[in-house]
């Protein structure tokens, strides 16, 4: 595992937690540095696709 994987990943963990607590600004700027390292990651595009659609429906 390279260390930029390693640090996508701590970075898409950060942004589930801020997903959980209901912080989606936050979220999604921990998703977008998830993305930035490792551009592929799925599971990172997936989760900020969650956080913004929940702040949409929070703020809407």
């Amino acid at each position: 595992m390279e260390i930029d994987e390693e640090i996508a990943i701590a970075w898409n963990n950060k942004g589930y937690v801020h997903t959980i607590l209901g912080q989606y600004d936050e979220a999604i700027v921990c998703f977008d540095r998830a993305l930035y390292l490792e551009p592929e990651d799925e599971t990172a595009r997936k989760n900020r696709s969650i956080a913004e659609r929940r702040r949409t429906s929070e703020s809407g």
